[in-house]
């Protein structure tokens, strides 16, 4: 499955004075804030399949003047493929997710994503632990529906708030993980990044080495950590294709590397 959102608050303030030589007194600069958007999630990657169906869910926190700020988002995402292993999506005719349409691209894929501020839908209802697919069929992807009752993945353990590459970085995933099969690490900054993937039980550690091609954080130029735990819920096997149903949780946060 290959891998798959700002404001602006505008603010002007003008004052005029008035004497016997009249002068316009120059309008101050305020500062435009923007709203960071999350990096996207790694999808997993499942073999031997004719598509995979991921519902995430996307905790996003910022740091704003000392304050932490929730940005979170749901989203569905699915991508099917005549053959596994093939690197074109088709066409599944309409897909849902609790009853929730995902929009088809250009390329075939589908996606929706819930809970971003003035925009509809404002949740896909993942916090009730069932995830409902359900897909009409097109061309050579059968009709499917899958039904299941499992809470998404969740981590408990601490996000490191700052980097020192020279330092490398120890995470202990162990005891830290729910409904979990495997979990990505990512830290991201500028276009340099690191990825791998854990067992849910691992003492992480990432060396020095691993952190030497990041590029150090800035204020105009944020870097990201993700905590990302995934589970396969289910497959079924339908007219000979496979699917897989997957549910993702990306804890993803601002770091400091230097």
């Amino acid at each position: 499955m290959k891998n798959l959102h700002k404001f602006l608050l505008p603010a002007a303030v003008m004052f005029a004075m008035a004497s016997c030589t009249p002068e316009e007194t120059p309008e101050p600069e305020i500062p435009t804030t923007t709203t960071p958007t999350a990096p996207t999630p790694p999808q997993p990657t499942i073999n031997g399949v004719n598509g995979v169906l991921v519902a995430l869910d996307l905790d996003f926190s910022i740091t704003q003047m000392g304050i932490s700020v929730p940005l979170n988002t749901e989203m569905g995402i699915a991508a099917f493929y005549n053959t596994p292993g093939d690197t074109t999506m088709v066409d599944a005719g309409t897909v849902k997710i609790n009853n929730v349409s995902l929009t088809k691209n250009a390329n075939n894929s589908y996606l929706v994503t819930a809970g971003i501020p003035s925009q509809e839908p404002s949740t896909l209802n993942y916090d009730g632990g069932n995830t409902n697919w359900s897909v009409s069929g097109a061309g050579s992807i059968p009709a499917i529906t899958g039904n299941y009752a499992y809470n998404l993945p969740s981590y408990s353990g601490t996000i490191p708030t700052d980097i020192n590459k020279a330092n490398g970085l120890t995470l202990n995933l162990s005891g830290t993980m729910s409904n979990t099969d495997s979990v990505y690490v990512v830290i991201i900054s500028g276009s340099t990044s690191f990825m791998k993937s854990y067992a849910p039980s691992a003492s992480v550690s990432i060396s020095a080495s691993d952190l030497s091609g990041l590029t150090a954080s800035s204020a105009t130029s944020p870097a990201y950590i993700e905590i990302v735990p995934w589970k396969v819920i289910g497959y079924q096997t339908i007219s000979g294709k496979t699917f897989a149903f997957v549910n993702e949780r990306a804890y993803v946060r601002t770091v400091n590397i230097n």
